[in-house]
């Protein structure tokens, strides 16, 4: 059985960013009381990373 792979591509600062913001105003009108934050190395600038967004939803009590 082989190992998966992970795929890195190049930087997409603004990119990332723009989908993280959009991402997290809609999942912000569905629970309003969380804190929602960008995690990974898609939130981190200018280093290669995996083409996905991720997503943290904290809530404020917790």
């Amino acid at each position: 059985m082989s190992e998966p792979t992970v795929a890195l591509v190049p930087s997409q600062t603004v990119e990332w960013l723009q989908r993280y913001e959009s991402m997290k105003g809609r999942l912000q009108e569905l629970l309003p009381a969380a804190r929602i934050e960008h995690i990974g190395s898609t939130a981190v600038d200018d280093i290669a990373a995996k083409a996905d967004v991720v997503r943290e939803i904290l809530s404020r009590w917790g």
